[in-house]
């Protein structure tokens, strides 16, 4: 068996006990006479899934140093734990949608006195000849290090924070007007060259690479500028903002529809977009969203400004464009 095979027996156990753990963390919350017994597979688990993940990082930093046999003998450690969990997933079964069903149904733990004792000694073994057969005792990952209602907690917890970055996104954009169609309007106007002087040139060169850099281009209304913003938005979006951290907001003024030329409006769109980019919600935000009632009032200009303060941290780079700023 190949490197990248091997690797991808490793990730496809990974994934099965990844679904026991799952299936665990339902029990535990819905049948409480066996949370002894959860907490302890669900640590033998986590602990074997741990030790997998460390193979998989040696198959993909050193091509060579695992025997295929490993892989491959049916008797082995790795396909007998594999065998071993796709056993529990189909004993453990599905769970009811909601706790709701869960107290309607008899929904109980399908597991006998002395089964879990069993399975967890059998997974252990397993766990121990993988870590033999490699010779790498810093495999050994103990299941004590895995407690199950520690990590329903930091479920509970990183749900709540993406509650909260979603309800902010949401109190911003309701009243926040869409600057996309003006973009797909230029962009319709442009031809195959359109700008290509502007994107080669060394003031614009500068602007991309330079922090904090600011580039003014100016032109007559009805010259084009609008065009060429959709442009430089295409080039960014093709060229720079498939990174990590790298983000790409603009907005585009218009005479026709007076909320496109109001500054809260701006800071707004702003503000949603930069957030939608971020996996956290910086606490000013939560503390103004808390100031205007839980976001049933709106934020005035002063409020708008510090809350973009607070999202353009810990980016590597924001592309800001503003079209007709000065019409």
């Amino acid at each position: 068996m190949d490197g990248i095979s091997a690797a991808a027996s490793v990730v496809a156990i990974v994934d099965i006990a990844s679904k026991v753990a799952s299936q665990l963390k339902d029990y535990y919350e819905g049948v409480k006479n066996a949370q002894d017994d959860i907490k302890r597979l669900y640590g033998s688990i986590q602990s074997l899934q741990a030790t997998l993940s460390r193979i998989y990082d040696i198959l993909n930093k050193e091509q060579g140093v695992i025997k295929p046999e490993l892989f491959t003998d049916p008797s082995g450690p790795l396909k007998q734990s594999e065998i071993e969990l796709k056993k529990l997933v189909l004993n453990l079964g599905t769970p009811p949608d909601s706790h709701f069903l869960r107290k309607l149904e008899s929904w109980k733990w399908p597991f006998k006195a002395g089964d879990i004792e069993k399975i967890v000694l059998q997974i252990e073994k397993h766990k121990s000849s993988l870590t033999t057969q490699l010779g790498v005792e810093a495999l050994s990952i103990s299941s004590q290090q895995y407690d199950i209602s520690v990590d329903i907690l930091k479920e509970i917890r990183n749900a709540q924070v993406e509650n909260d970055r979603l309800r902010i996104i949401q109190w911003l954009s309701n009243s926040a007007l869409d600057p996309s169609l003006e973009y797909q309007i230029a962009r319709d106007k442009h031809e195959a060259t359109t700008g290509s002087w502007l994107l080669a040139n060394d003031d614009f060169g500068s602007w991309m690479g330079a922090s904090n850099s600011l580039l003014w281009l100016y032109g007559n209304a009805g010259s084009g500028k609008s065009i060429l913003c959709s442009t430089v938005i295409n080039h960014i979006r093709n060229n720079h903002s498939n990174g990590p951290g790298v983000v790409i907001v603009y907005w585009y003024i218009t005479f026709t529809n007076p909320e496109k030329q109001k500054v809260n409006n701006i800071l707004r769109s702003l503000i949603t977009d930069i957030s939608s980019n971020r996996r956290d919600t910086p606490q000013l935000l939560l503390d103004t969203h808390r100031k205007y009632n839980f976001g049933n009032q709106q934020p005035d200009y002063e409020d708008l400004m510090d809350m973009l303060k607070a999202v353009v941290t810990n980016f590597k780079d924001i592309y800001v464009l503003l079209d007709a700023l000065d019409e």
